[in-house]
């Protein structure tokens, strides 16, 4: 599974909400997925970012992509 793919789930639930505001537990978030996201994800915040420190690129395009 390419990183684009993993976070596609995603982008189609967050583009299907009809709100302007959502809030997801990483659970909630992995379930979504269907899979996990790296245990850095859960203590570095810099892998939220655009681009982060740990030399990757960021997820939030898919978010981005679904509005958010």
């Amino acid at each position: 599974m390419t990183e684009e793919s993993k976070y596609q789930p995603l982008q189609k639930y967050l583009e299907k909400s009809n709100t302007t505001e959502i809030t997801l537990t990483f659970t909630e978030i992995e379930e979504i997925m269907g899979d996990t996201f790296p245990d850095f994800a859960h203590s570095k915040r810099q892998w939220w970012g655009n681009r982060n420190k740990l030399g990757t690129k960021s997820k939030t395009p898919s978010v981005r992509r679904g509005s958010y």
